[in-house]
């Protein structure tokens, strides 16, 4: 869960930014807070209107020495525009299902890169993946949860990391 920074004014009894905007820690020697005159803006990139994306039919499937992982899916949009099918190959050699890669071309020539992200916070069998689709053109931003990464059954078919995760959203498309 994220929580904005100027929601720490609750918490803390005290506004922990100065006027700039920098984080200020207090210490054991500080007689006092520091004093603001206004909140500092949010950081969070503002929404493209009405935009929002759908990952649909996100299939990873990781090879049983654990050397790759594939994922296949196809990013749907909210408009006109047809669904885009992605396929990312990765073979980093050793721990492909807890790899997380960054800028990855949702195919050749594609406007879109992918990432994935894989957090193991609360424990490996509750490992999940934040999937993030960069519209380079449109200089937009969408995120996307895959939950329980590494949970699903193995088989002789689906080896440990592999799984059919179905249509994930749809989520709203951030500008950066």
């Amino acid at each position: 869960m994220s929580t904005c920074a100027s929601e720490y004014a609750t918490c803390l009894g005290y506004l922990p930014f100065d006027n700039s905007g920098s984080l200020v820690t207090p210490t054991a020697c500080s007689s006092s807070a520091v004093s603001t005159t206004s909140a500092p803006s949010s950081t969070q990139a503002p929404q493209a209107s009405g935009n929002e994306r759908t990952i649909k039919q996100l299939i990873r499937y990781c090879s049983e020495d654990g050397s790759g992982c594939d994922y296949n899916f196809a990013i749907s949009y909210n408009d006109e525009r047809p669904d885009e099918r992605c396929t990312v190959i990765r073979m980093p050699g050793s721990g492909a299902t807890t790899e997380s890669w960054y800028g990855i071309p949702c195919t050749t020539g594609s406007v879109n890169t992918i990432s994935w992200g894989v957090s193991e916070q609360f424990g490996v069998e509750n490992a999940f993946a934040v999937l993030t689709v960069t519209n380079n053109e449109e200089k937009t931003n969408a995120y996307f949860g895959v939950a329980n990464v590494n949970s699903n059954p193995v088989t002789p078919s689906s080896p440990a990391g592999s799984g059919n995760f179905g249509d994930i959203g749809p989520e709203p498309v951030y500008g950066f």
